[in-house]
């Protein structure tokens, strides 16, 4: 009797317990059929960009993609590898199948712009507190209105140099000789020839004193002795006044005449000090040298000569979806994605991110919070056009760069191969709506 009475109450658990698995795997099945639903109403943003995968650029743009991503459900960013992307960017904005964002470098403001959504009304309307940034970096104009510069890092130069060689050649650091008033133009040639080491008297050296960035030191260059290459208005050609071509051909002169300017890398081992980005520590890293961070040598101190830009994010016209566009590129400049980028070596935005121990610290490295606190007073707000020729249109930058390739390569005085491009960059000017 007892026996039955059991198995009577084993069989009504178990129909019970099969009752509820049944409710259960229907919750579970109801539930992954939200969830799929959820996900395939998820919109999809594209993020379009000439660095691949495994390039710094591309595991840093992937890293904040799947940041936004898990930060909210409602939109997706996916990035997408443009090939030969200096054209084929273009072809596909003009022909509206462009990506939603693309991240733009400087030089390509001017020759995008029509395609960029202005992001002022964007930034009018956001809760991003302004005050949380480097003072200057949301103000002015230019480029300012169609991406926000230095959400992915600001544009920045310092030095990269190796200790030992300094100690070789009995100078103290340039961090010291920063302190001391004495890392100008002269200062450093004078570092530069005591760094450059020709042992056997060939006239090839085993060692050169330093090798310099060509992607933005000659604008900068000319900004430290009070030079433009185009009006800040827009009005005038002006590549060709003493201001700027004596700092483009101080430049060559390291070469030709002191014979202290390296036509290799850093990395390559047989240069005492180098114009880098910040953000090559990461490679620095890698190389097991011993090195180390200074602020960069400036003509006349206190004159600013650093743009507070850099590669940014924009919303193309193209976009369906520009408000999620807009969701990106705000995530982006808070505080989790401004870590991310510090943590990666590029000099965030953020004021708190600048001074964060992702960004400061750096193994065996004492200086560089003394670096970045003095690279900060070295930026400004410069007007659209004025950034050395770069990117004013594709026609006026290739005058530029033939110009300053001759100049480089040793075949005409930069006095006349800035004075030879004058008048075909005049009549341009003429022709622009400033």
């Amino acid at each position: 009797m007892k026996t039955g009475r059991l198995s009577g109450h084993l069989t009504t658990l178990a129909g019970q317990l099969a009752i509820a698995v049944s409710i259960a795997l229907s919750v579970i099945s109801l539930l992954g059929i939200a969830l799929a639903a959820g996900a395939a109403a998820q919109t999809v943003l594209t993020l379009g960009t000439w660095a691949g995968p495994e390039s710094a650029t591309g595991i840093r743009l992937q890293q904040l993609a799947d940041g936004f991503n898990r930060s909210q459900s409602e939109y997706s960013v996916v990035i997408q590898q443009i090939a030969s992307y200096n054209d084929a960017i273009v072809t596909r904005l003009a022909t509206g199948t462009g990506p939603d964002i693309i991240l733009v470098r400087n030089e390509e403001v001017h020759t995008l712009g029509d395609f960029l959504v202005d992001l002022r009304p964007y930034l009018a309307k956001s809760a991003l507190d302004k005050d949380a940034f480097i003072p200057g970096l949301f103000d002015g104009g230019g480029d300012r209105v169609v991406r926000m510069a230095g959400t992915f890092g600001l544009l920045n130069l310092v030095i990269f140099y190796r200790p030992s060689m300094f100690e070789r050649a009995g100078l103290p650091g340039p961090v010291q000789l920063h302190k001391d008033g004495s890392w100008d133009w002269d200062g450093l040639v004078e570092a530069a020839k005591r760094l450059t080491v020709d042992a056997d008297g060939d006239g090839a050296p085993e060692q050169f004193g330093i090798w310099l960035w060509d992607g933005e030191i000659h604008r900068m260059l000319a900004r430290q002795n009070g030079g433009h290459f185009i009006a800040p208005d827009g009005s005038a050609y002006l590549g060709d006044q003493p201001e700027y071509t004596d700092a483009i051909q101080w430049a060559a002169d390291l070469f030709y005449v002191h014979g202290v300017r390296a036509n290799v890398d850093f990395d390559q081992g047989n240069v005492a000090m180098a114009t880098w980005p910040i953000e090559r520590r990461t490679l620095m890293r890698t190389l097991g040298w011993d090195w180390g961070v200074a602020p960069l040598f400036n003509k006349a101190e206190g004159r600013p000569f650093l743009d507070l830009t850099g590669n940014g994010f924009a919303i193309t016209t193209n976009s369906q979806h520009p408000d999620g566009a807009w969701a990106f590129i705000e995530w982006a400049l808070g505080e989790e994605a401004q870590l991310m980028i510090a943590s990666q070596g590029a000099l965030p935005g953020r004021t708190s991110a600048l001074q964060s121990p992702e960004f400061l610290n750096e193994p065996g490295v004492s200086d560089v919070p003394y670096t970045v606190d003095v690279l900060l007073g070295q930026y400004g707000v410069f007007p659209f056009g004025e950034g050395g020729g770069i990117g004013v249109t594709p026609e006026i930058n290739r005058l530029y760069l033939e110009a300053l390739y001759q100049v480089e390569r040793g075949e005409k005085p930069a006095s006349v191969a800035f004075a030879e491009i004058r008048e075909p960059i005049t009549a341009m000017l003429s022709a622009l709506r400033w």
